[in-house]
């Protein structure tokens, strides 16, 4: 019997995804060996102890968070020894979703390991990795491929698109910034499933934009606009940084940065355009891109950044990071693009890899001991947490007061 195009994909995909949990495991074994809580996961999970499941629909930093909240409000009911494994496993299991749908075959893009791994091989601080916190930026990826794909025709396909518009778009603001695309889809498409899947993102749209209406304004940084700063900063983060790596020298100054990184934008956009097969995915993912830095530059001020550091709120990048290695992975693995199109996009995914090498281990969070805590924790005592980044809480678990 001649196997499915299922059955082929099976083993490609299994070595994908063992592929990324190992490649994972070599960036921060520690997230493994030792998982820890980041920031506001301990949040999430007090406010689940002490709200229940209401706590799903309160809004924190101005929108909703439903992908941790679900995570926090099921953890809250396991003992305190798995709660931080099971927090590090939800984020995986967050990504490992993002992977199956770059490996799906209900999108045409080429080079679908290469897409998949992309995610995971990204130059990164790992601030979004391994914590539901964070898993907001890795989810958004998800409402770019269910975007792209065709209309579902099996009751598990249209399970998990609307889970992923569900879940992705009430985690973070960036259903906003899709809420475009998936209008244009379905005035392009103008197919029933085209229609229900725009109907479903309007409303994760509009609910989100109300929280964010209600919600203070951020001033953070306040100050005069450079439009030279802002142009030197987002070169030196994403495409100077994301393909020469090392080289890229915070020495070597603003110019520098504003050079090399306009000339490879130049050329993405360019070839994007010229890419007759693929032309519309590409540029739903530099528009996405364009979005997505637009609005967070008014929101956190990138000319106001410090030029050369790259840690410092790295998570505001990780987006655009991955979705520019996925429009010149995709460049590169077209066999009817331009040869020297192919020929230089493969040249720049060869040298961002070679050349932040030596930055490919993520930094490990620091032991704060939460597991010999956990017997205090147990018996109903007020323990003093230490969570990363060196947050400090008083901490008394609920379900042991109320005795549930």
């Amino acid at each position: 019997m001649t196997p499915t195009r299922f059955d082929r994909g099976v083993p490609q995909m299994a070595m994908v995804l063992a592929a990324t949990v190992a490649i994972l495991f070599l960036r921060r074994p520690d997230a493994f060996l030792n998982p820890q809580f980041w920031a506001e996961d301990f949040l999430f999970l007090m406010e689940a102890e002490q709200g229940g499941w209401s706590a799903l629909f309160t809004p924190r930093v101005g929108y909703l968070h439903l992908l941790p909240r679900t995570i926090a409000g099921t953890a809250a009911h396991f003992d305190p020894f798995l709660q931080p494994i099971f927090f590090s496993a939800g984020a995986v299991a967050v990504l490992l979703v993002v992977i199956l749908s770059c490996l799906s075959n209900r999108h045409d893009l080429p080079g679908k390991p290469l897409l998949a791994l992309a995610v995971v091989l990204v130059p990164h601080s790992g601030e979004v990795f391994f914590n539901p916190t964070n898993a907001q930026w890795i989810a958004a990826l998800a409402l770019l491929l269910t975007l792209i794909k065709r209309d579902a025709s099996t009751t598990f396909q249209w399970i998990s698109d609307l889970g992923v518009l569900v879940f992705a778009g009430l985690s973070g603001p960036f259903v906003l910034f899709t809420a475009p695309f998936y209008a244009l889809r379905a005035w392009q498409r103008r197919s029933p499933a085209s229609g229900v899947l725009f109907i479903v993102i309007v409303a994760a749209a509009s609910t989100q934009a109300w929280f964010i209406w209600q919600g203070p304004p951020d001033r953070e940084f306040v100050g005069d606009f450079s439009a030279l700063s802002l142009w030197a900063n987002v070169s030196y983060r994403l495409p100077y940084t994301l393909f020469l790596g090392v080289a890229a020298r915070p020495e070597f100054g603003r110019g520098a940065a504003i050079a090399a990184g306009s000339l490879i934008v130049l050329f993405i956009g360019v070839a994007a355009t010229r890419d007759g097969p693929h032309r519309r995915e590409l540029l739903v993912f530099l528009g996405f891109t364009a979005l997505l830095l637009a609005s967070t530059t008014l929101r956190k001020r990138f000319d106001l950044w410090h030029f050369p550091d790259l840690a410092n709120g790295d998570r505001y990048f990780f987006i655009p990071k991955v979705l520019l290695l996925w429009v010149v992975v995709t460049l590169a693995a077209t066999v009817a693009a331009d040869r020297w199109i192919r020929w230089t996009a493969a040249g720049l995914l060869a040298a961002g890899f070679m050349l932040n090498a030596p930055r490919y281990r993520f930094q490990p969070y620091q032991d704060h001991a939460w597991y010999s805590l956990c017997p205090d924790i147990r018996a109903g005592k007020s323990v003093t947490v230490t969570i990363n980044p060196d947050w400090t809480f008083s901490y008394q678990r609920r379900d042991v007061i109320e005795g549930r």
